[in-house]
């Protein structure tokens, strides 16, 4: 049985059985991981208000054959549509168990500093470029994967393409899923 204190942001919830849920979250140390959170469902759980879906929060886990979070303290909260829409980003994006200081920092910062509530969509834009780049899917060289165009406006995660503004047009995809960049 290992423990752990470490700084992260919940990106998901999900209900498992009548009072428990699982909390993916992406940590500092450990990279993406879901944990086990008990009673956090019971009208009297002290720990649900520090886990919503966009809070930066220290976060106690306890390690045994699977991960338990058992205490987490919220640093900063509130979430927005494109906050939502960054950490679905980040979501599909990363894998679990695979730890990277320089993506963490700047997921930490965007969280932080409110990046996705008020910032431009220049600026949005630009954020999702770097993360793509920290990720290995840099713009730079980038063509759409539907038509070849050199003028790439959009990513598509689910696919792992990019595509320009006319083929994003003619491609069927939900909207949610699609990061302009």
């Amino acid at each position: 049985m290992i423990e752990y204190s470490t700084k992260a942001v919940v990106l998901k919830r999900v209900p498992k059985g009548d009072f428990d849920e699982v909390i993916t979250l992406y940590t500092k140390d450990m990279g993406k991981i879901s944990a086990r959170a008990k009673g956090i469902r019971k009208i009297t759980s002290k720990l649900s208000g520090h886990l919503q879906v966009g809070s930066l929060v220290t976060a106690r886990l306890l390690r045994k054959t699977d991960i338990q979070l058992i205490d987490a303290f919220s640093h900063r909260s509130g979430l927005t549509g494109p906050l939502h829409r960054f950490l679905l980003f980040i979501e599909a994006m990363t894998h679990h168990d695979a730890p990277d200081l320089h993506f963490w920092y700047g997921v930490e910062y965007a969280v932080e500093n409110s990046v996705f509530v008020s910032g431009p969509q220049e600026l949005r834009n630009r954020v999702y470029r770097r993360f793509l780049d920290i990720l290995g899917f840099g713009s730079k060289f980038a063509k759409c994967g539907n038509c070849g165009d050199g003028k790439i406006a959009y990513f598509l995660p689910s696919d792992i393409m990019f595509l320009c503004s006319n083929s994003m047009k003619k491609v069927a995809s939900e909207s949610h899923e699609v990061v302009e960049i």
